[in-house]
């Protein structure tokens, strides 16, 4: 096989992949076109050079006979390199006359192509055959060629003999054909690929605006999310601002009850002192008063004196115990204080609510730990965790008992525990009991925040941890493990706002 030939062969396989590339998906309206251009253009260079060596060997040989006929017919009367090449070639190649532009000489992938038989165009012109699409396209095309002497992959369009338009990559050269200047073209039809182009930037564009649908669609979610979140935030302090209240007002209304007894015999001792001191002062007034009737009244007086200071001992321990309850409660004041007399305090405003219920109350507290943190949180703990034992805990127990432990662990940390020995907690339900709003007895008592702030309080403020054990049948316990220096941090708000 000639060197031609092989040529041939290698150019008819330009379509097929082309084909198959297109076929794949593959954006080849880059690169691709260009290997195209650059590929027909070596095409190009081969036809004119065997162009121009068949010619010169004709010359020598003084013949007339032409590579390719003058008039028009079958492409090359002799076994021709050009010719081969010529006809074998797979994009269209066409010759026309530079003077006027009539074709002398198109292949037969031209042929296909534009629509148009050979017998039909040669002689004709381009304008005649209604090729350009338009007369100032034609005229670019024109003076590229007078500039440069030659297109190199300038993109052009031409109408079909159907109708249709396509775009090609152009290129031409000036040769002497049959001692006429002509004008030999190739040309690689890109509409495909251009097709390709449009598609995908139509493609990326959707896809574009799609993306930003979506993110405005997010933002426009996150939005309403944080907004809702806040909302819940708010929700949450309110419902603990609620439930401290609560907490607060149940132990004002045990402190009122348990203040009764002693401020009534603080009342009724007072009374009767006042009632024995006139009549003493009667039988001093109407007689002489003999020393046994003496001794009677200061024995019955000390006696008085004492149980009235007892009462009112008693009452003014409540109201201290209370009122420091109270002020840590209501804020979130950080200080130095015993632990055991943090927890005693609080139980002094808990046994009251306990003195109607088969409830005993164990206590065991190290009396050496001192803490500098934060008091009212850790007694709104303590009070959660005793009020939780009593509501869900010991309701239905016959002998409750609830025990408090605080002791050291380590040379850092203080442990404190409070168990019951009642129902227990059910083990689908334990990993839940700290969650909000979650509770086995709502509408009997149960809010679901209790252990809820517990657990906030103990890790947040006081910067401890918190564990529940539990055995159906035999109770809960709460292990609560706190630093004795709390983390320093700014100071939180009130769990309670202040009052003036």
């Amino acid at each position: 096989m000639t060197p031609a030939r092989h040529a041939a062969a290698g150019l008819l396989l330009m379509p097929a992949l082309a084909r198959a590339n297109h076929g794949s998906g593959q954006d080849v309206s880059g690169p691709l076109l260009w290997s195209i251009g650059l590929l027909c253009l070596v095409v190009v260079l081969v036809l004119l050079y065997l162009f121009r060596q068949t010619m010169l060997a004709s010359e020598r040989r003084s013949t007339s006979s032409l590579l390719l006929p003058e008039e028009p017919g079958a492409p090359g009367s002799g076994p021709s390199h050009f010719n081969t090449l010529f006809a074998l070639t797979p994009v269209p190649v066409s010759i026309v006359r530079l003077a006027d532009g009539v074709h002398l000489e198109v292949n037969a992938t031209w042929e296909r192509v534009s629509g148009w038989s050979r017998d039909e165009v040669l002689g004709r012109t381009t304008r005649d055959i209604n090729g350009w699409v338009s007369d100032a396209e034609r005229a670019d095309y024109l003076a590229v060629l007078k500039r440069d002497g030659r297109i190199d992959n300038l993109p052009v369009r031409f109408r079909l003999r159907n109708g249709k338009i396509r775009h090609f990559l152009s290129h031409c050269r000036i040769i002497e054909y049959a001692r006429v200047t002509c004008i030999f073209s190739a040309y690689v039809d890109i509409t495909e690929q251009l097709q390709a182009e449009a598609s995908l930037i139509e493609l990326n564009a959707r896809l574009e605006q799609r993306v930003a649908e979506r993110t405005a669609e997010l933002a426009r979610a996150n939005a309403s999310l944080e907004a809702s979140l806040g909302t819940l935030k708010l929700t949450r302090d309110e419902l603990v601002h609620f439930e401290t209240m609560a907490s607060l007002g149940s132990m004002v209304a045990g402190i009122s009850h348990e203040l009764n007894t002693p401020l009534g015999n603080a009342l009724t001792l007072g009374s009767s002192l006042h009632d024995q001191v006139q009549g003493f002062r009667r039988r001093l007034h109407d007689g002489p008063l003999t020393r046994s009737a003496l001794d009677e009244f200061l024995d019955d007086l000390d006696q008085g004196s004492g149980l009235l200071t007892r009462s009112l001992e008693r009452a003014a321990e409540l109201v201290t115990s209370f009122k420091q309850v109270a002020v840590d409660q209501s804020s979130e004041r950080r200080r130095r204080f015993m632990l055991d007399e943090l927890v005693n305090d609080v139980l002094n405003t808990l046994r009251p609510s306990l003195r109607h219920r088969p409830v005993e109350l164990k206590v065991l507290l190290d009396k050496a730990i001192t803490m500098d943190s934060y008091p009212g949180p850790l007694g709104q703990v303590i009070v959660n965790l005793v009020q939780n034992a009593l509501i869900h805990g010991l309701a239905d127990v016959a002998q409750g008992s609830i025990r408090i432990e605080a002791l050291l662990s380590g040379e850092h940390e203080a442990e404190l525990r409070i168990s019951d020995n009642g129902s227990g907690i059910s083990a689908e339900h334990l990993p839940r009991i700290f969650d909000p709003f979650f509770t086995t007895r709502l509408g009997s008592g149960g809010s679901g925040l209790g252990l809820s702030i517990v657990h906030r309080i103990v890790t947040t403020v006081l910067g401890g941890s918190i564990k529940v054990s539990s055995t159906p049948g035999e109770g809960s316990t709460f292990r609560i493990l706190l630093p004795l220096e709390a983390p320093h941090q700014t100071p939180p708000a009130p769990l309670v706002p202040p009052h003036d």
